[in-house]
């Protein structure tokens, strides 16, 4: 239990030491840039880049990526290709400052997701890939995501939902992590 509360606090007496009280008239910088550019990585966001944007307290994020490889040996598995389109809506429920380089978010977020791939295997008879034909992919979900920004430009984006996923023979529902990080400005 020593060990516990000790870790606990030496976690704690940097953040009370450089916590400082707010300026009256200073913008927090999740007000201030309020558009953000990054990687997004999830079952709900797809897998690539990220463009993110805030109007007071509702945003939304738009999600583009795409894989391919010739041999069907990628950084997402064993596809010829894949693409990836979604959007995500967010509703901020709090938003607060710790100190000038520090600042969180917490919302709500409800997701579509567009995406397809072209499946590939590998044949050890003939030694060749076959390409298999089109799968689409739909999904859809909603969660609650906490952002955590830092020097008010750099931000961490974890969220936690519930999705909805389709394709070809398939139906699930499932608790899905995700993350992006984002360049806010």
């Amino acid at each position: 239990m020593k060990r516990y509360v000790l870790m606990f606090l030496l976690v704690l007496t940097p953040l009370m030491v450089f916590t400082e009280e707010p300026e009256p008239d200073r913008v927090p910088p999740y007000e201030a840039y309020s558009r953000g550019l990054g990687f997004s990585a999830g079952m709900l966001s797809g897998v690539g880049i990220s463009f993110r944007k805030w109007h007071d307290r509702l945003g939304y994020q738009v999600v583009a990526g795409v894989s391919y490889s010739s041999e069907g040996v990628g950084l997402i598995g064993l596809n010829y290709t894949d693409y990836w389109v979604s959007l995500e809506g967010y509703r901020a429920l709090f938003s607060g400052e710790l100190a000038k380089w520090l600042f969180g978010q917490l919302y709500l977020f409800a997701a579509v997701h567009h995406s397809g791939y072209i499946p590939i295997s590998y044949d050890y008879d003939t030694e060749q890939y076959i390409r298999g034909s089109f799968a689409p992919r739909l999904r859809g979900g909603v969660g609650f995501g906490i952002e955590v920004g830092l020097f008010s430009h750099f931000s961490f984006v974890f969220e936690l939902g519930y999705g909805a996923m389709w394709e070809p023979g398939s139906f699930s529902i499932d608790l899905i992590p995700q993350g992006t990080f984002q360049y806010r400005f």
